[in-house]
C-alpha cells in the first residue's frame, strides 16, 4: 500500500501488520504452508526442530469444527502444544458465523486464524469454499466472512487469508483490497 500522500506515513493497517509480523510472529523467515494430510502436529514439530519459524495447521472445515468437542477437534486434525508456536490455524468456510465460532474455539492456541480462499481442489470448488470464494460472484461471501470475524469484539487474533493470484493483476489487487478493507490483516 502506498504511503499517505498527505503525511508520507504508512496507513495504520500496514503498521499494525508489520508489528504483528515482527512482534507476534517473530519475523519468520521459514514458513510451512498448510498441506493436506501433512501439517498435523508431529510434522510441524519436526519442521520446527529443523528451523521452520512459523507453521500452519492443515485446513479445517469451520462448519464441522464450530461446536465440536475437544476429542472431535483432534480427530479433525487440530492439536498443538507449547513448542508449536507461532501457529496459524487455517479454516475453509462458507458461513461467517461458523468461521467466527471456529476461530473463537482456537484463539487461545494460535497466533492468527486464516481463511482459505485459494484451495483449487474439486471438492472445494463444488462445496463453495476455498478457491470458489475467489469467483467474482462469491466475493461478497469472502468479504462477509472476513468482516464478521475481524469485527468481533471477542476474537483476539488477527484474520489472514490465503489467496491465489489472478491472471489479471488489477483483479488480484481489487480482491486483496476488498478483503483488507473487510478486516483481513495485510
Amino acid at each position: 500500500m502506498p504511503l499517505s500522500e498527505e503525511t508520507g506515513a504508512q496507513p495504520e493497517c500496514v503498521n499494525h501488520a508489520w508489528n504483528f509480523f515482527r512482534n507476534e510472529l517473530g519475523s519468520p523467515r521459514f514458513i510451512c504452508a498448510p498441506m493436506v494430510s501433512q501439517s498435523e502436529l508431529p510434522y510441524r514439530l519436526v519442521l520446527r526442530r529443523s528451523g521452520c519459524d512459523l507453521c500452519y495447521t492443515p485446513m479445517l472445515h469451520s462448519g464441522d469444527y464450530a461446536g465440536a468437542d475437544a476429542e472431535s477437534r483432534i480427530r479433525q486434525g487440530f492439536s498443538t502444544c507449547a513448542e508449536d508456536r507461532p501457529l496459524i490455524v487455517q479454516f475453509a468456510a462458507t458461513e461467517p458465523e461458523e468461521f467466527l465460532e471456529a476461530a473463537l474455539a482456537v484463539q487461545d492456541h494460535c497466533d492468527a486464524v486464516d481463511l482459505n480462499l485459494g484451495c483449487p481442489q474439486p471438492a472445494a470448488l463444488k462445496g463453495g469454499w476455498g478457491g470458489s470464494l475467489m469467483d467474482e460472484e462469491n466475493w461478497h461471501v469472502a468479504e462477509a466472512i472476513v468482516r464478521r470475524a475481524s469485527s468481533s469484539p471477542i476474537l483476539r487474533v488477527p484474520v489472514t487469508c490465503k489467496i491465489r493470484i489472478f491472471s489479471d493483476d488489477r483483479k488480484t489487487l481489487r480482491f486483496a483490497k476488498m478483503i483488507q478493507d473487510a478486516g483481513c490483516s495485510p
